[in-house]
């Protein structure tokens, strides 16, 4: 089994500033007509935050309490030649040599950084907001242009 482990105080900062606040992203409206993402959210909240968390994890010592409990827990499960406790930081290095493979040619991913995690969550929370006024009024518009189109006289033609 692998554990993957981080400075609790950089996790936190990094959970703080984007993985928490994304269960807001979403304008109010959202979770209420579209029922999976009720279902989502509910859950998420039930299992993470009020779970897990106990309703705390905007406690930073609690949260880091919490997580630093987790990895203790794990370890204490299992033997140590059964557990790899892995920092992404270190890199291909212990993570291949504890699954007896050789380390890939490229170099190891960094995916999950907290600059693109909030572009990424900044981005949903406009696009889900503008673009359903956006959609509203281009149907507004399109109606408007059928009524009027309707409306007008017809013209004789010249000969």
């Amino acid at each position: 089994m692998v554990l993957s482990v981080r400075d609790p105080a950089k996790w936190w900062d990094s959970m703080n500033a984007t993985v928490y606040p994304a269960r807001t992203m979403l304008p109010a409206w959202m979770p209420r007509v579209l029922r999976p993402t009720r279902e989502y959210l509910e859950m998420t909240d039930r299992l993470i935050w009020d779970g897990l968390f106990g309703g705390r994890f905007e406690d930073r010592d609690h949260a880091i309490g919490v997580f630093e409990d987790h990895v203790a827990e794990v370890q204490a499960s299992l033997p140590p030649e059964r557990l790899l406790t892995f920092d992404v930081a270190e890199g291909w290095g212990p993570l291949c040599g504890f699954l007896g493979v050789d380390p890939p040619p490229q170099p190891f991913p960094r995916l999950n950084d907290t600059a693109k995690m909030r572009r990424w969550i900044s981005t949903t929370r406009v696009t889900t907001r503008v673009g359903p006024a956006l959609a509203a009024a281009g149907a507004a518009a399109y109606g408007a242009a059928r009524v009027t189109s309707r409306r007008r006289p017809v013209r004789a033609a010249r000969t």
